[in-house]
């Protein structure tokens, strides 16, 4: 450590000692004058210097920023552990989709190129690739290795975005990792195509989020260090401005140096393009038509219970070349939906030879189209009687209702997080706050009846208005902490889980209360303004008190963008100790202290009368800061440590949704605790209110509170922070209208493993956009 970090940590220090000198002074002069028991003085200013301490420790020992960018070790271990993740991921995908199966169809890839380019690029005009394999040794050998797939509809270029990504793994020449991501959910006007790579990164590879392995920004670090090659697919499935933008975007904000491979249809990006140019220093590839006797021989060994219909299919083909069929079977598409519907012998594809039934190739594909989803869900249901969505009525219905969804938004991209924008029962935020605030209301009516005739006994006032006054403000507090919560998070979105941010957003939320209270005692009691003032301060104070433990923890009640990540893992355990341990002790003090200063608002300062030292100050000052800051500051550290290494090594719709709802569920748990420490505090002697009960009654009343008033709205306040509630209440309203079923994520995988739907990271998409398009479009008569 140099001479000036340690001047620096010095400097830190002498704060904190002088803080708490003056903090200490102030309290032996604040006692002598108000008086009181010298054992509680005693014990009221070593609380306070206590506290101060607590909070300036983890200030003056912090440690020096972590450094930028990671070291070249940590982009090399980033580099390697994505390769592996990569590979993992898409072999399977690929199985699933059976391209490798018997063989890769084989597509012929030929060079487009400008005058001149083929200089630049070192792939020559007109020079033909056969296959998936001889395209990426193509660009391994290019100099920019910078590629543009184009073709039209169903061409097979998502399939050879795969089968590349695959290859130039296995290629020894390339050092980079080829990473395939979709295009749908790139906004270029509100981010540049770096930063949307890197968020899919993060998201579709939750492990490189592992800051003590992979340094604090490792996607960001891949990138720019050239380590990774985006294969970009879907392009098209932009809308028009949209694709105009983001081809653009990667003109203009993209680095001409970086590898790339853009798959596009090339009417799209031909129009693109023309406005504003194409990708530079960039081979453009286009495929050729699948040859009829290889698209017939592929299908022939993939059924051989039919070999001899298909053998009699390639006879009339080749007699009739003028055929639908034969042109259908020109794209991958077309041989992909032939395959699946005639597969192990199940009817004879002589029928599609019909000229009267299928007078061209428009009407046979439609017409393969119609019935891809009832021919999978009927060979399924035969093969696997106990899948629970075998009917293929239903299932049709529901991938219907899906895909006229995506189509209405936009987008191929099924996130089970945006279920929630599908209706205003939860994307609303009015209606989120309004809906919160009325189960506040109505959890903590009775216990607010019921405290406020016991407090109305001791003091002698009226408990209707008290209580009208405490529910009014109770109801208000939550919509106003999560309005608060969402204007913070969005001013500084960076921000958004530092502790500095969460104690204004909080502080800011307990106004609105804090106006009921002030209203109800200015129609009702008679005070003077010095004990107003305080009256006030004590309201928010409480209000404060209560909230900010399960704030600290779970962070503050806004709607993500997207799913939490987390898992428990002790690897690394000695780089993280020390991060976990600051923590706990920084996110303990901040409560520590904020409850201290709300208790001596509470219990010191008597609200009637002169303003005097209550004897239970000392109790209270010393209890409640010392119960909630340990427990806050343990299970917050404890969720910084879950949320670390950053979640399970891929992301996956059924990962990501797990480790949402455990994440949330055991911050719910944590929240109906953490919002019942300053209660219980309260309930100890000597307390005003503990004079009435015995220790039965404390029992009683703190697990009421914890079951029907506190405990639930810690639960509730922890579960607004995550996406899984809102996405279970729109799952449970389109269940109930029978649009989707009730068991959506086994339907969605069920149909992934069927080949309905395809897997890119934690999102579904449809197999094909033609065929989202074709459910989306034709409308359902059953």
């Amino acid at each position: 450590m140099g001479d000036g970090m340690r001047g620096g940590r010095r400097a830190r220090w002498a704060v904190t000692w002088l803080g708490v000198a003056v903090v200490a002074g102030a309290g032996v002069l604040a006692s002598v004058t108000l008086g009181g028991d010298a054992g509680e003085r005693v014990v009221a200013v070593l609380g306070l210097a206590v506290a101060v301490l607590a909070l300036g420790a983890p200030w003056a020992w912090r440690r020096p920023a972590a450094p930028v960018t990671a070291s070249a070790a940590q982009l090399d271990a980033a580099a390697e552990a994505l390769a592996h993740l990569v590979g993992e991921q898409w072999s399977r995908e690929a199985t699933l989709r059976r391209l490798f199966e018997p063989w890769p169809l084989p597509i012929v890839w030929t060079a487009r190129q400008d005058v001149g380019s083929a200089q630049v690029t070192g792939i020559a005009e007109g020079v033909r690739y056969e296959g998936a394999e001889a395209v990426a040794a193509a660009w391994a050998g290019s100099p920019t290795r910078r590629l543009v797939l184009l073709g039209e509809a169903g061409a097979g270029k998502s399939a050879c975005a795969l089968q590349l990504t695959l290859a130039l793994l296995d290629d020894e020449r390339v050092t980079q990792v080829p990473v395939l991501v979709s295009a749908t959910g790139f906004r270029p006007e509100s981010e540049t195509p770096a930063e949307w790579l890197a968020r899919r990164l993060r998201r579709d590879y939750p492990l490189l989020a592992d800051a003590e392995r992979f340094g604090p920004r490792a996607a960001e670090d891949l990138l720019a260090a050239h380590r990774v090659v985006p294969v970009i697919d879907g392009l098209d499935e932009l809308p028009a401005p949209r694709l105009e933008a983001a081809l653009r975007a990667l003109v203009v904000a993209g680095d001409p140096r970086a590898p790339l491979v853009v798959a596009c249809r090339t009417a799209e990006f031909t129009a693109a393009a023309a406005r504003c140019g194409g990708l530079p220093r960039a081979a453009v590839l286009v495929p050729s038509p699948v040859p009829v006797t290889d698209a017939i021989r592929l299908l022939t060994y993939a059924d051989p219970t039919g070999r001899d219909a298909w053998r009699r299919v390639a006879v009339r083909l080749r007699a009739d070349p003028a055929q639908p069929l034969a042109a259908v079977l020109a794209r991958p598409l077309g041989v992909t939906l032939v395959r699946s519907l005639y597969a192990h012998g199940r009817g004879d594809p002589a029928t599609l030879l019909d000229r009267d039934l299928f007078p061209d190739p428009a009407a046979l594909e439609e017409h393969l189209l119609d019935a891809f989803v009832p021919a999978l869900y009927e060979r399924a249901a035969a093969q696997a009687p106990r899948m629970r969505h075998r009917d293929p009525e239903r299932a049709e219905r529901y991938l219907r209702f899906l895909s006229g969804q995506l189509q209405q938004r936009g987008t191929t991209d099924f996130a089970w997080w945006h279920l929630r924008d599908w209706t205003r029962l939860t994307c609303s935020r009015l209606a989120v706050r309004a809906l919160a605030g009325a189960i506040t209301g109505l959890m903590i009516l009775p216990t607010v009846v019921r405290v406020s005739e016991q407090w109305a006994a001791i003091e002698g006032d009226d408990w209707r208005h008290i209580a009208a006054a405490k529910v009014l403000a109770a109801m208000l507090f939550l919509p106003a902490l999560l309005t608060t919560a969402d204007w913070f998070t969005r001013r500084r979105p960076s921000r958004s889980g530092a502790l500095r941010t969460m104690l204004p957003a909080v502080g800011v939320a307990s106004l609105a209360p804090m106006v009921v209270v002030l209203v109800e005692h200015l129609l009702f009691m008679g005070l003077s303004p010095l004990v107003m003032i305080l009256t006030e301060t004590g309201i928010v104070a409480y209000y404060v008190g209560l909230v900010l433990p399960v704030v600290v923890v779970v962070g503050l009640p806004v709607m993500p963008a997207e799913p939490r990540r987390g898992r428990f893992s002790f690897q690394g355990w000695r780089r993280r100790l020390g991060g976990a341990c600051r923590r706990a002790a920084s996110a303990g003090a901040l409560v520590a202290v904020v409850i201290q200063l709300g208790s001596m608002a509470v219990y010191c300062l008597r609200a009637r009368g002169p303003v005097q030292l209550s004897t239970s100050c000392a109790t209270s000052v010393a209890v409640a800061p010392l119960i909630a800051g340990t427990v806050a500051g343990l299970l917050a550290a404890a969720a910084w440590w879950y949320e670390r290494p950053g979640g399970p090594p891929v992301s996956s719709p059924c990962r990501s949704i797990r480790t949402d709802r455990t994440l949330r569920l055991g911050s719910a748990l944590a929240g109906s605790l953490l919002i019942n420490l300053d209660g219980a505090a309260t309930l100890l002697p000597p307390t005003p209110m503990a004079a009435h009960l015995d220790a039965q009654d404390i029992t009683r009343k703190l697990l009421t509170d914890w079951l029907t008033t506190f405990g639930p709205t810690g639960a509730l306040i922890a579960l607004a922070a995550t996406c899984w509630p809102y996405y279970s209440l729109a799952r449970l309203r389109f269940a109930l209208t029978g649009q989707l079923p009730w068991r959506l994520q086994a339907f969605l995988a069920d149909a992934h493993r069927l080949g309905v739907l395809r897997q890119a990271g934690a999102v579904y998409q449809f197999r094909h956009a033609t065929l989202q398009q074709r459910l989306a479009h034709v409308p359902d008569h059953r």
